[in-house]
């Protein structure tokens, strides 16, 4: 590779390699700024098109160094390395690259796909309970949607038991390339990955949680609406609950959640058309449902 951009505390565990770009893998640095500088690393290597460039990390990396990597030139080529489990079975796959701007998330941004992703299980192995659980949410996200099936399987599994968790990664993957494969700029189909994502990215900016842990807090509240105004079966929103509280997701939080003082946060959410905000949510597993209101006259 011309170049490997890696995030610091994989380079820290794995590498110890000094010619590698590091990046701070923290929200605060998933910047216009910190694309500067990796803009500045392509210019002293004399990346062109012809180059290639290795993104090794997590989600916030790979959204990061992906997105440089897809203004430079008008596009390089580079690959992705995924490191946590929330970015093998999500952030990886789809070509979304992304940094947030004005304290919104992923508010710039492009469509942009890599030439391989390679999954590596074993870096796995070194995520703390906090990482395998903020994977953990959108690999459920992606049953929700489209497998319940493997859905009522994962119910009956121990938590942070990576054994049993790698045979769902394939699926998890499987269903997300599908999707995406199929609506690649998000103009329709795409559009229901967004569960929980909508409320998620509000409540991940206004407690300071990690990505995963508010999309399962999206997900609760998202189809707690979806049950009153869609007849979703409470007794599926109740298995979800007591599947979130058995893998220590914070809860706690539900009660703290005002959707008035998150609404400035979903105002300003790339997710809408025009004045209109679009909720991804379900009528039933499997069914998914665009719901779109006004911000200005809801009574969420």
């Amino acid at each position: 590779y011309s170049l490997v951009i890696i995030d610091r505390n994989v380079n820290k565990l794995y590498y110890q390699d000094k010619q590698f770009l590091e990046i701070i893998a923290e929200e605060k640095y998933k910047t216009l700024e910190t694309v500067n500088k990796i803009r500045e690393a392509f210019y002293k290597n004399n990346i062109d098109r012809k180059s290639s460039v290795a993104i090794i990390g997590g989600g916030l990396t790979l959204d990061l160094a992906g997105f440089a990597a897809s203004t430079w030139m008008r596009g390089i080529k580079y690959d992705f390395f995924p490191t946590t489990l929330l970015a093998q079975v999500d952030a990886s796959i789809g070509g979304k690259t992304a940094v947030n701007y004005k304290n919104i998330k992923n508010l710039i941004g492009t469509f942009y796909l890599p030439q391989n992703i390679f999954i590596h299980l074993d870096f796995l192995k070194t995520l703390d309970k906090t990482n395998i659980r903020s994977g953990f949410a959108e690999m459920i996200k992606h049953f929700l949607l489209k497998d319940k099936k493997v859905f009522y399987e994962v119910l009956k599994t121990e938590p942070y038991n990576l054994n049993e968790l790698y045979k769902f990664i394939p699926r998890a993957i499987e269903i997300k390339q599908k999707i995406t494969e199929k609506d690649f700029t998000e103009n329709n189909l795409r559009q229901i990955l967004n569960l929980g994502h909508t409320l998620g990215h509000a409540i991940e900016i206004k407690f300071s949680i990690p990505h995963g842990e508010a999309v399962a807090l999206g997900i609760l509240i998202e189809l707690f609406f979806a049950h009153k105004l869609l007849d979703f079966p409470k007794e599926t929103l109740n298995l979800l609950y007591n599947l979130f509280l058995k893998w220590e997701f914070p809860l706690h939080l539900l009660k703290e959640i005002k959707i008035d003082e998150l609404m400035p946060f979903i105002k300003k959410d790339k997710k809408k058309n025009r004045q209109t905000i679009i909720l991804a949510v379900l009528k039933d597993l499997e069914k998914p449902y665009l719901l779109e209101f006004i911000p200005e006259k809801a009574s969420l």
